[in-house]
């Protein structure tokens, strides 16, 4: 795996403090307050901010995401995770990825898990939604030549190991 998953888990966890600010003040606090501004003495209103809430988080998390796994990587060759663990994406021909390979990475890897952001539809398929991703990740284990996930083969991307 060359260090995959852990560069994973450093730009998750770089990613982490300012998802949780945002998750907690999109899920849990926007929709508390509009309701209790409004008086609402129902359930379901508040049933229905709080998935709202929900959606509106994954959706922010899924955008800040974007920018950084896409955007920086764009930027700068490569995430802080991959730079600190040695590992870069290049393309097939070993060529710099550009912006619409990472794209393509990225919208293999990440956004099908988009179907959670809809209320009630997304609970029903987070399962399947959840094989893919694993699948996706332990793909690479018996991938040969090249090592790749699923979302790597979209993209025609492959992760090389770099000279420190």
């Amino acid at each position: 795996m060359d260090g995959r998953f852990l560069a994973h888990l450093i730009d998750i966890a770089i990613l982490l403090l300012p998802n949780l600010i945002i998750c907690t003040v999109l899920f849990m606090f926007v929709p508390l307050g509009i309701l209790i501004a409004a008086q609402v003495q129902e359930p379901w209103p508040y049933v229905l901010a709080y998935l709202g809430g929900f959606s509106l988080a994954l959706l922010v998390n899924l955008v800040l995401l974007y920018f950084y796994e896409v955007g920086y990587q764009v930027k700068h060759g490569q995430t802080y995770g991959k730079k600190r663990m040695g590992i870069k994406i290049v393309g097939l021909e070993n060529e710099q990825p550009g912006k619409r390979a990472l794209q393509r990475r990225f919208l293999a890897q990440y956004c099908v898990s988009i179907v959670l952001v809809i209320p009630i539809v997304g609970l029903l398929v987070g399962s399947v939604v959840g094989m893919y991703n694993y699948l996706d990740l332990l793909w690479c284990l018996w991938d040969k030549p090249y090592q790749q996930c699923l979302h790597d083969k979209y993209a025609k991307t492959v992760v090389i190991k770099v000279a420190q």
